[in-house]
């Protein structure tokens, strides 16, 4: 993709909807369909991914930032060979890193996303600053929920402040733990119904992943689920939305698209 990498992040109304789990094996899932796919943590300072994945990086972000090393340096290989960027486990927030820091920051990652097919962000859950902020940025919003009515109130209201804060941003759901298709096919309709009605506005039904106890061992192993039971109901389902969002192609921005609409945001404050 010449244009750059898609840069997607991935967020929700609240913690524990599986989001981080969905993000690492649809990343996996996408780069074994041949696509290069790098990952970080959205929320800095927090070690989702690495912990999903049972990975101890040597270096993280906080080394690039703070004792000079490239970031080439610190990106760590995954499964089937996805690029992570550890964030690692810390008090490290980006706003309060001084703007010469931030700089070196995005001029290594612009430099790193131009070879780079997918960028999938793992962001914080609800509507903090950070997360609205990697929102704008990002080129494709996906938010993961789950069937409780909690869960959907949770993202509408996540839904609400991205469509103030950024406007004509695509937005697509994935449902997880669902009993049955029809589950997470009814959790969608009744989200938009809401978003319609109150908004105008609504969101692109992505897909759903069942309720399955083999993602549990899995995350227990500290494997993906798609490598290490390819063939439960979960992996199949990731595999049919890594498809649907392959055949959805876009021209991505990269890096650099990213950085230039986070700075157009936090101008227009």
């Amino acid at each position: 993709m010449s244009s750059g990498a898609r840069t997607i992040s991935f967020l929700s109304g609240k913690g524990g909807t599986g989001k981080t789990n969905i993000c690492v094996n649809l990343g996996v899932a996408i780069q074994k369909l041949g696509k290069k796919v790098l990952m970080i943590d959205g929320d800095l300072g927090l070690a989702n991914i690495e912990v999903i994945l049972g990975l101890t990086p040597k270096y993280t972000l906080y080394d690039v930032l703070y004792r000079g090393m490239d970031l080439e340096s610190v990106v760590t290989y995954g499964p089937e060979g996805v690029l992570i960027i550890p964030g690692g486990s810390g008090a490290l927030e980006l706003s309060k890193v001084d703007a010469n820091r931030q700089k070196i920051l995005m001029e290594q990652l612009i430099d790193l996303g131009s070879n780079l097919d997918y960028i999938f962000i793992d962001g914080g859950a609800g509507i903090h600053q950070d997360v609205l902020t990697f929102a704008s940025g990002s080129d494709e919003i996906i938010i993961v929920m789950t069937p409780e009515p909690t869960s959907l109130a949770d993202a509408y209201t996540l839904i609400k402040a991205i469509t103030l804060s950024s406007a004509n941003k695509e937005i697509k759901i994935i449902v997880n733990r669902v009993k049955s298709s029809s589950e997470g096919e009814d959790t969608v309709n009744r989200l938009n119904i809401l978003l319609v009605r109150f908004l105008r506005f609504s969101v692109i039904y992505l897909g759903h992943i069942p309720d399955d106890i083999w993602v549990e061992k899995a995350v227990k192993e500290q494997l993906p689920f798609i490598t290490r039971y390819p063939f439960s109901k979960a992996s199949r389902a990731v595999n049919e939305i890594a498809l649907k969002l392959l055949a959805l192609e876009k021209k991505g921005t990269g890096f650099r698209g990213f950085f230039r609409n986070i700075l157009e945001r936090i101008s227009t404050r």
